[in-house]
C-alpha cells in the first residue's frame, strides 16, 4: 500500500511540473511538448498505481502500452527544442515517425506477446512471465533513447549559444539518469536475470528526466525556477500530509494531520508570495545590472575611441601648427623689414597695407603658438625650467616690448611694479613671460578705448609670500555667467566677437595651465559688460 502512494505522489509531481511549465507560455510549442511528455508519464504512473490495488493482467498490459507512448511524446518535444530538420520531413508531417509508438502501443494487448502472465506482487514490482516480443519491445526503448542522446549531443555541439548549450546538457543528464534507472529496472533485470522486483521503478524514475528538463526550459529565466521549486515543495508537503490524513487509523490522527495540512497551505501561500516578490525584485536588479554593465562597456569603448581621436587630433594640430609656423614667421619678418625700409622707402598707402600684413601675421603667430602649447599640454610634453626669477624684471622686459603695440592701437599702457624689494619666485621665466603676454594681448583685443594696466606686487597671506601679476583693462567686460567658463578650452564670452573675431579661446586656457604648473592660481574679476576686466595671477614667492 505504501509503495502505491509513493508511485502516485511521483505522478502528481510530474503532472504539476508539466502544467507549471506549460502555463508559463501556453502558446509555446516547446512548453506544450514538455507538458504532453509529462502527461504521458502521468498516465503510465497512474496505471502503475492502479496495478498496486488491482494486479490484473489487463492493467499491466495497459501500463506497457502507455509506456510505449512516452518516447513518442519525448520525440515531439526534443525535435522542437533541437529545431531539427526532421520536423519538415514527410515522415514527420504524416506522422510516420510516430508509427513505431503506435505499433508498440497495440502489441501489449495482443495475447502474450509482451507479457504473458503475472504470479504475484512484490514491494516494487511483480513476478511474472515475459512474452516472446519483450526483447523487441525493449529494443524499441533503447533505440529511441540512443537517438535522443545523439540528437541532443549534436545540437549542443553545433550551437554557439552558451545558455542553450547549458539547457541541452541538463536534458542530457536527465535522460541519461532516467535511461539507466528505467532500463535496468524494467528491461535488463527481468530479461537477463529474471528479477522482477523493481519493475515499477521505471515510471517514478521519470522524475529525473522531468526535473532536469523543467529546469532546462526555464534556464533562460533562472530565478523562475525558485518559484517553481517553492510551489513544488508546498504542493508535495500538502499531498503528503493529505495522504497521511486519509490513511490515518484514528480520528485524533486525522484531525492532527488535517490541522497540519491547513497550516501548510496557509504558510505555503505566504511563502510563495514572498518568493515571487523576491524573484521579481532580483530580476529587476539583474536587468538593471546587465543594462548598467552594457552601458559601462559602451561608455568604455566610446571613451577609448574618443581618446584615440583626441590623440589623432592633437597630433594633427601639432603637425599643422609646426608647418604653419615657418611661413607665418617669414611673412611677419619680411613685413617688418619692409616697414623699416630695409628694401627701400615705401609710400604711405603701401606701408599701411604692409602694416596690416604684419599685424595679421603677428596675430596668426600667436594663435599658432597657442595651438602648439595646447598640444604639448594635452600630450604631457610641456617642459618647465624652474629657477629663481625676479618677476618685476620679466615684467619690465614685457612692458618695453608691448608698449608700442598698445599705444599704436590708441590705448594708454600703465605699468607698475611696487619697488619694495625683489619680487622673487621659483618659476620658468619664459612661461611667466608668456602668461603676461597672453593676458596683455587679451586685454588689447577686447579694449576698443581706454587703457591697459600691468601691475606686479607681493604680499604675505597667512604666513605665505605670494607674487601677484595683475592685468586690467577698460574694455568690453564680462557678464557673471561668462567668468566661470572663461579659462576652459575654446571658451569665449558672448560679446567677444563684437570686439575681436580672431580669438580662439585658447590663450586663457594656456595661461591657466601654466600658472597651475607653478602651483599658482588665476581668476578674473569684472563689474559687468562694458565695465572692463581684471585678471589676477598669484604664484608662490621665494
Amino acid at each position: 500500500m505504501n509503495t502505491a502512494w509513493i508511485i502516485l505522489v511521483s505522478g502528481i509531481l510530474n503532472l504539476f511540473l508539466g502544467l507549471m511549465v506549460w502555463l508559463r507560455d501556453v502558446k509555446n510549442r516547446l512548453n506544450f511538448g514538455f507538458a504532453l511528455f509529462s502527461l504521458s508519464t502521468v498516465l503510465l504512473i497512474l496505471l502503475d498505481f492502479i496495478f498496486r490495488f488491482q494486479p490484473s493482467l489487463l492493467i499491466l498490459r495497459a501500463s506497457y502500452a502507455c509506456a510505449a507512448l512516452v518516447p513518442m511524446a519525448a520525440l515531439f518535444w526534443i525535435l522542437e527544442i533541437c529545431k531539427s530538420n526532421l520536423r519538415s520531413s514527410v515522415l514527420y508531417r504524416y506522422g510516420l515517425l510516430f508509427l513505431p509508438g503506435l505499433i508498440f502501443f497495440i502489441l501489449p494487448f495482443i495475447n502474450q506477446l509482451i507479457v504473458a502472465d503475472i504470479y504475484e506482487l512484490t514491494i516494487l514490482g511483480y513476478r511474472g512471465k515475459l512474452g516472446p516480443l519483450f526483447g523487441l519491445y525493449a529494443l524499441y526503448f533503447i533505440s529511441y533513447m540512443v537517438f535522443f542522446i545523439t540528437l541532443l549531443y549534436r545540437t549542443q555541439r553545433n550551437s554557439i549559444d552558451s545558455i542553450f548549450v547549458l539547457q541541452i546538457r541538463f536534458i542530457l543528464l536527465g535522460i541519461t539518469l532516467y535511461g539507466i534507472s528505467a532500463l535496468t529496472a524494467s528491461v535488463i533485470l527481468p530479461q537477463f536475470f529474471q528479477i522482477f522486483d523493481y519493475t515499477l521503478l521505471d515510471a517514478p524514475s521519470l522524475i529525473f528526466f522531468v526535473g532536469f528538463t523543467a529546469y532546462a526550459i526555464l534556464k533562460l529565466h533562472l530565478f523562475n525556477i525558485k518559484v517553481i521549486a517553492t510551489e513544488l515543495l508546498v504542493f508535495a508537503l500538502s499531498i503528503f500530509i493529505f495522504i497521511r490524513a486519509v490513511v490515518s487509523e484514528s480520528v485524533t490522527e486525522q484531525f492532527i494531520n488535517a490541522g497540519i495540512f491547513l497550516s501548510i497551505i496557509i504558510v505555503g501561500v505566504f511563502l510563495i508570495r514572498s518568493v515571487i516578490k523576491e524573484v521579481s525584485q532580483r530580476e529587476k536588479i539583474e536587468t538593471l545590472a546587465k543594462d548598467l554593465e552594457k552601458t559601462n562597456a559602451d561608455l568604455e569603448s566610446a571613451n577609448v575611441r574618443l581618446k584615440e581621436l583626441d590623440k589623432l587630433k592633437s597630433e594633427f594640430v601639432s603637425l599643422a601648427s609646426h608647418q604653419m609656423r615657418g611661413p607665418i614667421t617669414a611673412i611677419k619678418g619680411y613685413a617688418s623689414l619692409l616697414i623699416e625700409g630695409m628694401y627701400g622707402k615705401l609710400d604711405d598707402k603701401v606701408k599701411e597695407a604692409v602694416g596690416v600684413i604684419f599685424e595679421s601675421s603677428a596675430s596668426m603667430a600667436v594663435i599658432v603658438d597657442d595651438f602648439l602649447n595646447l598640444t604639448k599640454i594635452e600630450q604631457g610634453k610641456m617642459s618647465y625650467d624652474f629657477t629663481l626669477v625676479d618677476i618685476c624684471s620679466v615684467a619690465d622686459e614685457v612692458s618695453k616690448e608691448i608698449r608700442p603695440v598698445v599705444e599704436k592701437k590708441g590705448l594708454k599702457f600703465i605699468y607698475t611694479c611696487h619697488s619694495d624689494g625683489m619680487h622673487n619666485a621659483v618659476a620658468d621665466k619664459g612661461k611667466i613671460r608668456q602668461v603676461m603676454m597672453n593676458l596683455i594681448d587679451n586685454a588689447i583685443k577686447y579694449t576698443p578705448k581706454g587703457s591697459v594696466t600691468l601691475e606686479i606686487k607681493k604680499e604675505t597671506h597667512e604666513g605665505h609670500l605670494k607674487i601677484s601679476i595683475i592685468v586690467s583693462d577698460t574694455g568690453v567686460g564680462l557678464s557673471a555667467d561668462a567668468m566661470p567658463k572663461l579659462f576652459q578650452k575654446f571658451a569665449r564670452a558672448k560679446n567677444a566677437n563684437d570686439a575681436n573675431v580672431l580669438g580662439t579661446g585658447l590663450g586663457l586656457y594656456v595661461v591657466r595651465q601654466m600658472v597651475e604648473a607653478h602651483k599658482g592660481t588665476v581668476r578674473v574679476e569684472s563689474e559687468g559688460e562694458n565695465k572692463g576686466s581684471r585678471f589676477i595671477v598669484e604664484i608662490p614667492g621665494a
